[in-house]
């Protein structure tokens, strides 16, 4: 993504991927920071740890994969580390 849709996207206080590059399955939603409860990695059917659980405030949990486990634990230490800030 360029660089001003990035700092929009993360300067609004929701996760969100600006330019998916696949298909996304299931409804778009906007997710703020502030209402994850918690973000858990699990690994897929494959045994690789590659998707991870977001779980909101809601009772909401959504799934989200990644192709490798180094982009999965970036992405989720990225999530943790906006979360945190979102609940300052």
């Amino acid at each position: 993504p360029d660089p001003v849709s990035a700092q929009a996207t993360l300067a609004s206080g929701y996760f969100s991927l600006a330019r998916p590059r696949s298909k996304p399955v299931g409804k778009v939603v906007k997710i703020p920071y502030c209402s994850i409860e918690r973000i858990e990695v699990r690994a897929s059917p494959s045994g690789s740890r590659t998707e991870f659980l977001l779980v909101c405030t809601d009772g909401k949990t959504h799934t989200f994969k990644c192709k490798t486990t180094e982009a999965c634990e970036r992405l989720v230490g990225n999530l943790r580390e906006l979360r945190t800030l979102a609940n300052r």
